[in-house]
This record gives C-alpha cells, structure tokens and sequence, in this order.
C-alpha cells in the first residue's frame, strides 16, 4: 500500500464509514507534495467513489481474519472484504444463509435440540443440522452415547465462542446467548486459561482421527471419480504401519459407508482382485474390493475414463506434430520459433501424461475383468 496512490486508509474508516469528499479533504490537509496528492485523489475517487460504507468493528475483524498469511501475495481490499462482513453479520442476524455465521448457527441450533432431548430421556429421528458422527446414535435412539455427544458439544462450543469472541464478538456472544443454560451468566464471565485445553488434547488420537478422515476423504473420492452410488456398501483393506484405528473405525465407516475387512503391514501384498488405493499424505493404502455387484458399474466408468484418455492423447500427438512441422520453417522469426518449440513440447509432455493414465486405466480394467470372471464362477 502506499499514500501516494491514496490507498492507505483508516481502519476507523471501516468501522464508521467516511465520505470521498473527507477522503479527499483529509488528504488535502498531509504532507504529500501537491504532484502525489493529485494522483493519490484521482484514485481514491477510482477506488471509494461513494466512500467507504459504515461496516463496524465486527466485520473490520472478519476482513482481517480473511487474509491468507501464508499466501506469497495478499490481495488487501480491507474495505471490500469487511463489507462482505457486514453481509455476513446482517444475514446471520436474519437467519439466512450465510457459509460461516450460517454453520454456527445450524450446530447450536442442533445442540440445543440435542441438549434438550439428552435431559427428557427421549429423542427425534426428525434433527435438524445433524453433526455427521452423531446420527448413528440418533437414528438407533441410543441413550448412553446421545448424553456423550451432549456433554462433548456443551464443551466445545462453550469454550470455541469465547475464543472466537477475541475476534468476532458480536456473532460470538449472540449464539452464547442462546446455548448458554444459566440466563444470568455472560460469555465474559468465563475466559480460557493460557493452555487450559492442552492436557484434554489426546494428541495420539488426534493423529488416528486425522488419518481416519485422510481414509475417509479418499474412499469419497473414489466414489465421484468412478461415480459409484453412496448406498453402495464397498469392503476395504488397510495396509499401513501405522496403529490400527479400531477405536474409530465404526465412526470412519459410517461416514464413508464401507467395511474395514482386514488390517495389513503397508508393505503387504493387495489382492489382485482389489483396487489399490493410497491415501494422501499418510502412509497408507487402501485396498478396495471389486465385488461383482458393483465390479460392472466400475468397469463402465473405467471404459469411458479410458477412451477420453486415448482421445486426449491423440489431440495432444497431433498438436504436438502441428508445432514441430512450423518449427521446421527457416525463414520465420526466433521468437516465433521459440514460441512454436515450447508449444510441441508442451503438448508432447501431455500426451506422455495421458501414455501413463491409459496404462493404469487399461491395468484397472484388467482387474475387474477378472473379478467379473471370478465372480461367475
């Protein structure tokens, strides 16, 4: 940013609003030499021509919450984000949609139905907003593990207000008021102590968590890409050194909706009837069975994925041949040679890509060819 190109603004501007007639004035009065107040005027008109809109302290907040700090380049607009702020702040208080303020508010909405159903003994299959680990206990209207998820939800959300109340108080201290179960008590009078939360993070199974849902993500994946229903129940084995998640499993399983068959050292062998699938960022690799219910479903997908595949190949080989022949041509220009070499070999390294992707596609194919014929026998 820089005062010379009048884009340094007052963060007071943002929470009171300002007119570009006092931005303008205000600018008048610095110490800019005369040439870099005409041009820092000329585009605080381009870029406030009607000012900058009250937006108030909450939204100022989200706007700086929005930057990216690890991001090489930031794109600062603190006015622009902090109205869509404001919108989120004006909406929320509406009840409308509105992706942050939104989520809060459908899971203290689904805690306090939940909380209350805990205290009367009985529950409805009919909740709303659903946390996704908690419907199991819901549907099977089971009482012990229903008053584990109400006391686990009481605590997080509690103690997650009051943090984001540092930041986005006004959201923050709305929806305390209305999880809170004493009407006298106030989200100020209970804070956090430095490291309070450390000694209740099992950081061990924070570690299983984050590879059950890596597993769980990669299971959904597989589902999109070969476009396989989420009501088809797939049977999996893991094969990871890594400890054995079967404290989690019945949670990761019905978020993915599949069977963990079997759990195998990460350097086991996959069956050849089985898709192997690795996990990102973990060391693990999952091998799906293709079972003959839904072996035919994806070796469809599998053949269309292989005739765009050879189709792409055969676009990027006449591309790339286009390019070599015009760079044959003598008497045209260096750059424009240069120009013509980089695009062959641009298209030659995507149709290396798709050699690569026919391969293992032709190798899936393979595969459930001979589950199908497993299968018939």
């Amino acid at each position: 940013m820089s005062k010379s190109l009048g884009n340094v603004i007052d963060p007071v501007d943002v929470i009171d609003g300002i007119s570009i007639d006092d931005m303008i004035g205000r600018l008048k009065e610095s110490s800019l030499p005369d040439s870099e107040k005409e041009v820092a005027s000329s585009h605080l008109r381009t870029m406030y021509p009607n000012g900058i809109t009250r937006c108030g302290p909450d939204a100022l907040r989200f706007a700086l919450l929005r930057y990216d700090l690890t991001a090489l380049d930031i794109n600062v607009n603190i006015s622009e984000t902090a109205l869509e702020g404001l919108r989120y702040v004006i909406i929320f208080m509406c009840y409308m949609s509105a992706p942050f303020c939104n989520k809060l508010w459908n899971l203290c909405v689904y805690a306090k139905s939940l909380w209350s159903k805990a205290q009367s003994g009985t529950e409805s299959r009919k909740s709303i907003h659903p946390a996704e680990t908690t419907k199991k206990a819901l549907w099977n209207n089971e009482e012990k593990r229903i008053n584990e998820i109400a006391v686990v939800l009481r605590e997080m959300i509690e103690k997650s207000l009051i943090a984001l109340s540092v930041f986005m108080p006004f959201v923050s201290e709305y929806l305390f008021e209305q999880i809170r179960t004493d009407n006298r008590l106030c989200i100020y009078d209970r804070y956090l102590v430095e490291n309070e939360l450390s000694s209740d993070v099992d950081n061990e199974l924070e570690r299983r968590m984050s590879v059950g849902l890596a597993i769980v993500s990669t299971i959904r994946s597989l589902r999109q890409q070969f476009e396989l229903p989420n009501k088809i129940h797939l049977n999996v084995s893991m094969h990871s050194d890594t400890p054995m998640l079967n404290d989690i499993e019945a949670v990761i399983c019905d978020l993915g909706n599949f069977f963990v068959t079997s759990y195998n050292s990460f350097q086991s062998p996959i069956k050849q009837t089985s898709l192997a699938v690795p996990v990102s960022g973990h060391s693990v690799v999952l091998g799906v069975e293709l079972q003959t219910e839904y072996s035919d479903l994806i070796r469809m997908r599998i053949f269309a994925q292989l005739e765009k595949a050879e189709q792409r190949k055969r676009q990027f080989e006449a591309k790339a041949e286009k390019y070599e022949k015009l760079c044959m041509n003598e008497n045209a220009k260096q750059s424009v040679l240069e120009k013509n070499r980089r695009k062959a070999a641009q298209a030659r390294h995507v149709a290396m890509g798709m050699v690569d992707e026919i391969a293992k596609l032709r190798n899936l194919l393979h595969r459930t060819e001979q589950t199908s014929v497993m299968g018939s026998h």
